[in-house]
């Protein structure tokens, strides 16, 4: 409103200049036709003046809170001021006849109000779905980044999702968390990033906790492909998220232990697990993927989502210390028993480990001396329970761990 208050009438003189009517030509030789334009061109004018005053202002807003950029709204804004002040004024008209007997013309006021604002919202998107109308760009926080970031999001319910994103806008998601989660946590971190569209979308298992908000995220963000398990799973959020990757034509992918995922720049995934057929274990958490990020400046990011004993066993059987070694691994919680066994971190020998919320089930939650037992060990524990999500900054020599909760952060040097 300050924005308009102060830039519209210059704004809008600026844009009347050309349309303006000859100051030598006599009133009398002005025909209607040309009046009734100089007419129309002012009030369109100081439309047009409003709303990029308007613009000016808002912009600002957008993209500190939205991570959104909206030129089409210069011209939107033409066909919505009007809309929105016939929207307040049938809404007023309402009011105004609803002390009457007969409720007949409220309700009527009431039915075009409606209608009024349909047509406004309907012409909203109508203008955002416009190619280039609308961009998605990084919030200043994220505009000047590392090279490569993660963030482990603290999702509660056992819910799950890490955002990876590369400098330059290569961003891809393993789980979503529920559709609930998805919308109120992991959106905003996206839109935060400037993401518009995502690389790549990993479901690691058939939770709903992990996957639940996954044919939202097809739907806002388009991913270039959606990788999964290749085991099969009765999660029918699951189902339905690949369903809904087929009906948008993208290319979903069964990958199982030895494959290599590319995801650009020197940036790969390592599937450690399932394998292709026979996985050991019961419930869906023994069958979920478990991954290595090898970044190309050589740190490497286990993943382990909520993998458990029987997975944990077959990965010391099968891969072996040098495919579980990492710089940092990131465990998640299992339905049925611990995430991860000592033998597995002693195979791994991660230098930082990010634990999930942990579980309040006797038979699952990790004894309270365990993160106290890793640090005397040397290694960092990102205890998410009090720490919240956690952002990993890798850079060539050195990576940055750091707790969106509480003062805790890590550096890590490399090793040349």
């Amino acid at each position: 409103l300050l924005c308009i208050a102060t830039f519209a009438t210059p704004i809008s003189r600026q844009l009347a200049r050309p349309f303006e009517q000859d100051p030598f030509l006599p009133n009398s030789l002005v025909s209607p036709g040309m009046r009734l334009f100089h007419s129309g061109s002012r009030k369109i004018t100081a439309l047009a003046g409003m709303s990029v005053a308007a613009w000016i202002g808002s912009t600002p807003l957008t993209w500190l809170y939205f991570g959104l950029l909206t030129p089409i709204s210069i011209i939107a804004n033409l066909l919505l001021i009007p809309l929105a002040f016939v929207v307040l004024a049938t809404a007023a008209l309402s009011v105004a006849l609803a002390p009457l007997p007969n409720p007949l013309p409220a309700e009527l006021a009431n039915e075009a109000n409606a209608l009024f604002t349909k047509t406004a919202a309907g012409t909203a998107g109508a203008f955002s779905s416009l190619p280039g109308a609308h961009w998605n760009v990084a919030s200043p926080e994220h505009i000047i980044r590392a090279p490569f970031e993660i963030n482990v999001l603290d999702l509660p319910y056992g819910g799950a999702a890490i955002h990876l994103a590369a400098r330059g806008g290569n961003d891809w998601l393993i789980d979503c968390g529920s559709d609930r989660q998805f919308r109120a946590t992991v959106h905003p971190v996206l839109r935060a990033y400037g993401a518009g569209r995502l690389d790549g979308l990993a479901l690691t298992h058939g939770d709903t906790n992990h996957v639940g908000g996954a044919v939202t995220a097809i739907e806002e963000y388009a991913p270039r492909r959606v990788i999964t398990t290749p085991a099969s799973s009765t999660s029918r959020a699951w189902r339905d998220a690949l369903a809904a990757a087929q009906t948008d034509g993208v290319g979903v992918e069964r990958v199982a232990a030895g494959a290599q995922i590319s995801m650009g720049r020197g940036d790969r995934l390592q599937v450690l697990y399932p394998p292709a057929e026979g996985a050991p274990g019961f419930v869906a958490d023994d069958r979920c993927v478990v991954a290595r990020l090898d970044l190309a400046t050589g740190w490497r990011i286990l993943m382990v989502s909520d993998s458990g004993f029987y997975t944990g066993r077959w990965l010391a059987q099968n891969a072996g210390a040098a495919e579980l070694r990492c710089d940092v691994l990131v465990r998640g919680e299992h339905e049925g028993d611990d995430s991860t066994m000592p033998g597995l971190l002693a195979l791994a020998r991660p230098r930082a480990v990010v634990l999930s919320r942990a579980s309040r089930r006797a038979s699952v939650a990790l004894p309270d001396s365990w993160p106290g037992e890793l640090r005397a060990k040397g290694v960092e524990v990102f205890d998410q329970r009090e720490c919240g999500a956690v952002r990993l900054c890798f850079f060539k020599g050195r990576a940055e761990l750091r707790a969106y909760l509480g003062d805790q952060s890590l550096t890590l040097k490399r090793a040349e």
